[in-house]
């Protein structure tokens, strides 16, 4: 498989907001498309992400940080 077709989906909290959001980007980065998280985060396969969000998540994406299910956070940007 091509890198460029690899999926990976994510959680990532804006650092401002507290607003919790699912990522799906391609292998090189890429933001396919994105949804809202609810409370509680279920398993990211049960969250259907549509690209009518992008732009915002594209214009936050230095606040945006990857969130680990287990509520601890990483240091990782979505841009990083």
């Amino acid at each position: 498989m091509r890198r460029e077709q690899q999926k990976t989906k994510d959680f990532y909290k804006h650092s401002e907001t507290g607003e919790i959001v699912v990522l799906e980007k391609r292998a090189d980065g890429i933001i396919l498309s994105s949804c809202p998280a609810t409370e509680p985060l279920r398993d990211l396969d049960s969250y259907e992400c549509k690209p009518d969000n992008n732009l915002w998540i594209q214009e936050n994406s230095e606040k945006l940080i990857l969130y680990e299910a287990d509520r601890s956070q990483s240091k990782t940007a979505v841009g990083d």
